[in-house]
């Protein structure tokens, strides 16, 4: 305290000796202006890109929605300022716009084989594997029975939740089904892309393949969920390539299945394509498909822009680190 009271002391006996030493004052001097900075540009905001696609029509706009079909739920694809759009479009699309009731009618009649095939097909300890995945989403001790196109969806299904953390007994997972699940429930107009005949169509163009298949991803369980987890992560991350080329991955042993599933696909979605496009450029549309259908040189978007429809991709400001 001592030394900083003197040294406060000596600071104003030298201001006192400057002043009594000092030479008179010099004549004011003319001061330049200072020059006049402009302020700095602001950074422009960080956006990230989002699975919705804008398209442009002559009045309102319609938007097509790449989603996943379990492993990300429309809360989360759908950016949140856009969830009016969907809310108040015209129409709304959805591969298949068959009710609760409906589909699960079909499953009990398309799905089920008392004759336990599977069972067969696939061994004790396979059938153990597959039961263990996806016990949780069907009814108990029903595994056994299921054809195995149905099992091996089941299967892909339970892994892609996984891999988000989520549980395959939640069908609102399922972004295109929820969407219908909306729709039906607020009484809003919805459509279909495919018929019932369409998607029987794609689930038997499979079947002879179905059995060996599901078998290749139980046997190649880490594979199987390493391609899940990298499509969760292309998908989170908006990278369109790694998602698509993610989508395009197979186990060993899969490929066969999965080029028939794919061809029976494309062939469906040949055939509405121009219904859809009919649709989007009306105006004021909704499309929520899965990804593997909106991307890719065959899908909704490349159709589209074949057309001469223009797509954009929205993008919407980046969350704060």
């Amino acid at each position: 305290m001592l030394r900083a009271m003197t040294r406060f002391a000596l600071a104003a006996l030298a201001g006192l000796f400057l002043v009594a030493c000092s030479d008179p004052p010099a004549p004011p001097t003319t001061v330049a202006p200072v020059p006049v900075v402009a302020p700095p540009t602001p950074e422009p905001t960080p956006e990230t890109p989002t699975w919705l696609y804008r398209v442009t029509t002559d009045t309102q706009p319609s938007y097509v929605l790449a989603a996943l079909e379990y492993g990300c739920p429309l809360s989360e694809a759908l950016p949140h300022d856009y969830a009016a759009l969907f809310q108040f479009a015209r129409v709304v699309i959805v591969p298949d716009a068959r009710t609760e009731e409906e589909m699960h009618d079909a499953m009990m009649a398309q799905a089920i084989d008392r004759s336990g095939s599977l069972a067969r097909a696939l061994g004790p300890e396979r059938l153990a594997a597959l039961t263990d995945e996806i016990d949780d989403a069907v009814t108990p001790g029903i595994v056994r029975f299921l054809r195995p196109t149905w099992a091996i969806g089941l299967y892909y299904e339970g892994l892609q939740t996984d891999a988000y953390g989520g549980h395959l007994s939640d069908m609102r997972m399922s972004p295109t089904h929820d969407a219908a699940i909306r729709r039906q429930m607020s009484g809003a107009p919805l459509t279909g892309l495919f018929t019932a005949a369409d998607v029987d169509r794609m689930m038997a163009s499979g079947a002879p393949l179905a059995a060996d298949a599901l078998s290749a991803a139980i046997d190649h369980v880490d594979a199987a969920r390493a391609i899940s987890r990298d499509t969760l992560a292309a998908y989170r991350a908006g990278d369109e390539t790694a998602l698509w080329t993610a989508l395009q991955t197979d186990v060993p042993g899969a490929e066969a299945f999965s080029a028939a599933c794919r061809a029976a696909e494309q062939q469906a979605l040949e055939a509405h394509s121009g219904s859809l496009s009919s649709e989007l450029r009306a105006g004021n549309a909704f499309a929520v498909l899965p990804a593997q259908e909106v991307l890719g040189d065959d899908g909704v978007l490349a159709r589209l822009r074949n057309a001469g429809v223009e797509i954009t991709r929205v993008s919407v400001a980046a969350p704060a680190p």
